[in-house]
């Protein structure tokens, strides 16, 4: 049987026809695990055409899916532009006997579903995020944001609880949310690809005293939502505490140079290093390299980061945002955009190394929960189900 997943990635295309992630947030592990119950797997996604080399560690090219390409566009104006042409794209695709799944929140898959109620196929809805707390005050700079936050909230409200199956990346705050039907078969699993040989044997060390504290941040600058602006104030008033640091943030986007002019105008330029998007292999480099990883974001699902960061037994600070609550212990979390509370648990942490190695081993414990085995097996059970009912 084959199945669709439509997916709000944008991709890229080659002069030779092969497809390239935009980062390693997709990667051909993720195709492997629709191919593990059918049989050929179709993307609905943006395709970019690109002429310059890219590198093979973002090659998702694979002998059992096909993408389909959906006209490019980056934010709403161009979305509106292009709406006609995806709406009849993707209604051509919707066929009988076929399995549908939707990660949501996507106005792509709005549009799909829309099309899949009407020919009464059933679909499955993998949960991600939680556009209630997207465009929550202070989160975007966007007039129309309270707008949105309603519409959207509505929206994926009703279409997960006419879902035949529903994966929450969260153990419980999105589900309580966005409540799946009662015919439903819900579960919960992280988007997290976890090998049980990727996870530390042990919590990381430290010495009796940090002399120049290591922090790493992971996130894309597309958007503000992992708050670089609030982790560069902080870090100024580190510095003007006389703390030795450097901070390192993975991660693109077009507040890249917006975030790099902030630190210049900060004076803690020659603290930060932005190195954009790096392969797999560079980003555990940096995990095992840092002492202390922040994740404070203004609206999350389940953050794939922290939960790599845990596996290699670093402590974390993150915000009470989305599932962040679900990994850390409450004496790691502030409330988001608060910068003043952001110092004082970094403060905290710098001076207490012995509360650094306790809260590494909590977060390497907690990180075995998310072992890729036992998640597959929780996500099989809602594929193997909407498989099933389309058979």
């Amino acid at each position: 049987m084959n199945a669709t997943l439509v997916i709000e990635h944008r991709f890229r295309r080659d002069r030779e026809g092969k497809i390239y992630a935009s980062s390693n947030s997709v990667n051909t592990l993720l195709w492997d695990r629709y191919l593990e119950i059918f049989d050929h797997l179709t993307v609905f996604a943006r395709i970019k055409e690109v002429n310059e080399i890219i590198s093979e560690e973002y090659l998702v090219s694979h002998d059992k899916v096909t993408f389909q390409p959906i006209p490019y566009y980056v934010g709403p104006k161009q979305f509106i532009k292009q709406y006609f042409k995806i709406n009849k794209i993707i209604e051509a695709q919707v066929v009988n006997n076929h399995a549908y799944i939707c990660r949501l929140p996507s106005i792509l898959g709005a549009i799909l579903i829309k099309k899949l109620k009407k020919n009464r196929i059933p679909y499955v809805v993998e949960l991600v995020g939680d556009p209630w707390e997207v465009f929550a005050p202070g989160s975007l700079k966007n007039s129309l944001a309270f707008i949105h936050r309603y519409r959207s909230y509505l929206s994926l409200k009703k279409n997960v609880k006419t879902a035949s199956g529903v994966v929450y990346v969260t153990e419980k705050k999105l589900q309580q949310r966005y409540p799946a039907g009662k015919e439903s078969i819900a579960v919960h699993a992280s988007n997290v690809v976890l090998k049980k040989e990727a996870i530390a044997k042990e919590p990381k060390r430290y010495p009796h005293k940090i002399n120049h504290l290591k922090m790493l941040s992971i996130g894309s600058l597309e958007q503000l939502y992992k708050s670089p602006d609030v982790v560069l104030k902080a870090l100024e008033l580190l510095k003007k505490q006389g703390v030795n640091f450097k901070l390192t943030w993975l991660g693109d986007g077009i507040h890249k140079k917006e975030m790099q002019d902030l630190a210049e105008s900060l004076e803690i330029a020659e603290y930060v290093e932005f190195k954009g998007n790096v392969i797999a292999d560079e980003v555990l480099k940096e995990l095992n390299q840092a002492d202390l990883y922040i994740h404070v974001s203004r609206t999350e699902g389940l953050p794939r980061a922290i939960i790599e960061a845990m596996a290699q037994g670093l402590p974390s600070i993150g915000t009470r945002v989305g599932g962040i609550p679900e990994l850390l212990g409450e004496e790691l979390l502030i409330n988001k955009n608060d910068v003043n509370a952001l110092v004082e648990r970094i403060l905290y942490a710098l001076n207490h190394p012995e509360f650094m190695e306790r809260m590494g081993k909590i977060n390497l414990n907690k990180a075995k929960e998310y072992e890729y085995s036992i998640l597959a097996q929780r996500r099989n059970r809602v594929y193997n189900h909407l498989k099933k009912l389309v058979e």
